[in-house]
């Protein structure tokens, strides 16, 4: 639409970990009409849903919500490591529009008091310079600068904690390409394939004794044990825990201040670059 656009992060480089890792039918139907979701499509694997395996049930008898039924040419939900799929939206800014990202360069100051947005911007050698724009759109997670600034309240409360991690497993016996949930009275565990050779194994339980455990890899597997799962946990990739917050910003714009994406997210697994379309 011919409007320019200034990207900074304020992080040192692209992202080397999977971090979220769906993308939903919604979204792709966004990615195809900016003409990029053939690329998603070569790094992505396709879910058809989730099956839910509650204990004394058969498997082919466990609830599921199957997304096959959805009116769309995207009839699924594509698993997609958060890395490969940041890639994908670099290569797309750069090639046709030439915009990438200005690394290690950060927004430290907003006055939005006027008919435009004065910016103080620090820069990789320290240097801090001022500009102005007709608008600022924060996407910097549930710590948002930009929402801060705007003065936008962020009201919410923890309601559980969760840690994932990516690995290999062995003995798995259920269907790989679905995500599929386990429960027992207490304890709550889902997986499913990844692009690649790793499976991402998220866990949840009450008190945290799990979550924090100091051997992950120990905890998982002590967790899928107790449900019944039956795999056996390799040594892990990747591992992150973190606290569920309900968390709703109050509203996303106070004059020329917009918040969007992260700034609201629902959960931020090791600060939050949340993606679920």
């Amino acid at each position: 639409r011919r409007v320019p656009v200034r990207l900074i992060e304020k992080r040192q480089g692209p992202s080397h970990t999977t971090r979220a890792m769906t993308v939903h039918a919604r979204s792709m139907e966004m990615f195809e009409h900016i003409g990029m979701a053939h690329r998603l499509e070569e790094v992505c694997l396709e879910c058809p849903g989730n099956i839910y395996n509650f204990p004394g049930r058969e498997y082919d008898s466990q609830p599921r919500t199957d997304y096959r039924v959805l009116p769309t040419r995207f009839a699924f939900y594509y698993k997609i490591n958060q890395n490969d799929f940041e890639q994908v939206l670099r290569e797309h800014l750069l090639a046709p529009y030439g915009i990438k990202p200005e690394y290690r360069t950060e927004l430290v100051g907003l006055d939005a008091s006027s008919d435009s947005v004065a910016a103080q911007i620090k820069l990789p050698d320290g240097r801090v310079e001022a500009h102005r724009y007709p608008w600022v759109v924060g996407c910097d997670g549930k710590r948002s600068f930009v929402r801060d600034a705007a003065g936008i309240a962020f009201e919410g409360e923890q309601v559980a904690v969760m840690s994932m991690m990516d690995v290999q497993l062995e003995n798995v016996t259920f269907d790989d390409r679905w995500m599929n949930y386990f429960f027992n009275k207490d304890l709550f565990m889902n997986c499913t394939k990844l692009p690649g050779k790793n499976w991402r194994i998220y866990m949840s339980e009450p008190t945290g004794e799990y979550v924090y455990a100091p051997d992950q890899r120990a905890a998982f597997q002590e967790v899928a044990d107790k449900i019944g799962i039956g795999f056996t946990v390799g040594e892990p990739e990747w591992v992150t825990a973190w606290e569920i917050l309900n968390n709703i910003a109050e509203r996303y714009r106070n004059g020329r201040l917009v918040i969007c994406g992260d700034a609201s997210h629902i959960h931020s697994p090791s600060g939050g670059q949340g993606m679920n379309g």
